[in-house]
C-alpha cells in the first residue's frame, strides 16, 4: 500500500487479498500524487487461495485507485478477481483525478473476472494505451474479455481467444474489448466469442490495417465504425453490426470474407437507418438468410443513404429459399 510504487523483474505469485488488488493496492488523493510502475515482472496467480477459491474483490494482481499506472515487458497469467479486473483494477474519482493508463509489450493469459473486464477494467473517464501487447483466453462473466473501459487504443495488439461466459441480452458484452471508443491499429482479432460483438463491443470503433477472423456473434458490434484497409473473413454472426439508427458505418479497402450471420448481414448488418458507405472493398463468399454480403433495415433516405463505390462482390449467398438478396437487402 503505497502513494508511489516501482517494480523491476519481480514475480508475484500466489498472492491474495479479500477487497482490492491481490499484489498491489494503491491509492492517492490526486491524479499525480501516486503512481504504479511495473517493469519486467511476472504476475501469476494473484486473487485466488490456495484451493483456488477468487477471494480478492477488484484488481486480482493490481489495484489503482487514481494516479497513474504504467506497466512494461510484464506477463500476468491465471489472476483472478469476484468482481471487476482479474488482473488489473484502475478507479478514478472522475476526470480531474483520472490519468492514462499505459501497458507496453506485455502479455495477458488466462485471467478472470466474475463480472468485467477479465484481464483488466478500468472506471470511467480513462483512457488505456496498449503497444505491442498480447491478450488471450481471458474472460468476464459478462463484459470485456480482455479489456473493459471507457476509451482504447490498441497498436500491434493480438486478441486471441477472449470471451465473456454469461450470453445476456442487454450487457454490453465484447468477447475481447468492451469500451466505449475503440482505436486499433495494426492490430489482430482471433476467435473473441461473446453475446454482442465477439471482438468489439462499443459505441465507436476506428480501425485500420486490423485482423478480424473466426470470431464468434460478430467482430465488432458499434454505433459507428470507421474501418481501413482490414480484413474480416469467417466471423459467425457477421463481420460489423449495429441496432441504432444514429451513427454511420465507413469501409475503405476492406475485405469482407465468408463471413456469415443465422439471421440478416454476413458482412454488415444494421436494423435501423444507417449511413453505409463502402469503398473499394470486396465481399466474397458472405453469407445470411437475408442480405448475404450487406442488410439495412427501413428504407434509406436521402440524408443516410447505403453508398457502394468501386466494390467486389463475389459469391455471396441468401440461405433460406424465402430470403431477399444474396449480395445486398435494403
Amino acid at each position: 500500500h503505497s502513494s508511489s510504487f516501482t517494480a523491476k523483474q519481480c514475480m508475484f505469485s500466489n498472492n491474495r487479498s479479500f477487497y482490492y488488488g491481490g499484489a498491489i493496492y494503491s491509492i492517492g488523493a490526486t491524479k499525480t500524487s501516486h503512481s504504479v510502475t511495473v517493469n519486467d515482472c511476472t504476475f501469476t496467480d494473484n486473487g485466488s487461495s490456495l484451493n483456488g477459491e477468487v477471494v480478492t474483490k477488484e484488481g486480482g494482481a493490481i489495484f489503482s485507485y487514481n494516479g497513474i499506472v504504467t506497466s512494461s515487458d510484464c506477463t500476468f497469467t491465471g489472476n483472478s478477481s469476484i468482481t471487476t479486473g482479474g488482473a488489473i483494477y484502475y478507479r478514478a474519482d472522475g476526470t480531474d483525478y483520472a490519468s492514462p493508463v499505459t501497458l507496453n509489450h506485455c502479455t495477458f493469459s488466462g485471467n478472470r473476472s466474475s463480472s468485467v473486464g477479465g484481464a483488466i477494467s478500468i472506471s470511467s473517464d480513462t483512457s488505456v494505451t496498449a503497444n505491442r501487447c498480447t491478450f488471450s483466453d481471458n474472460g468476464g462473466s459478462y463484459s470485456g474479455g480482455a479489456i473493459y473501459s471507457d476509451s482504447l487504443t490498441a497498436t500491434d495488439c493480438t486478441f486471441s481467444g477472449n470471451f465473456t461466459e454469461n450470453a445476456v441480452n442487454g450487457m454490453h458484452n465484447g468477447g475481447a474489448i468492451d469500451s466505449r471508443a475503440v482505436t486499433a491499429n495494426n492490430c489482430v482479432f482471433f476467435a473473441n466469442s461473446s453475446y454482442s460483438g465477439g471482438a468489439i463491443n462499443s459505441t465507436s470503433v476506428t480501425a485500420s490495417n486490423c485482423v478480424f477472423s473466426a470470431n464468434r456473434y460478430g467482430a465488432i458490434f458499434s454505433t459507428s465504425v470507421a474501418a481501413t484497409n482490414c480484413t474480416f473473413s469467417d466471423n459467425s454472426g457477421g463481420a460489423i453490426s449495429s441496432d441504432k439508427s444514429y451513427g454511420s458505418f465507413t469501409t475503405i479497402n476492406c475485405l469482407f470474407s465468408n463471413n456469415n450471420a443465422s439471421f440478416r448481414g454476413g458482412a454488415i448488418y444494421s436494423s435501423a437507418h444507417k449511413q453505409i458507405t463502402a469503398i473499394n472493398c470486396t465481399f466474397s463468399g458472405n453469407s445470411s438468410s437475408n442480405g448475404g454480403a450487406i442488410y439495412t433495415g427501413t428504407p434509406f433516405s436521402s440524408n443516410r443513404p447505403l453508398t457502394v463505390s468501386n466494390c467486389t462482390f463475389w459469391n455471396n449467398l441468401c440461405t433460406d429459399g424465402t430470403g431477399k438478396g444474396s449480395v445486398i437487402n435494403s
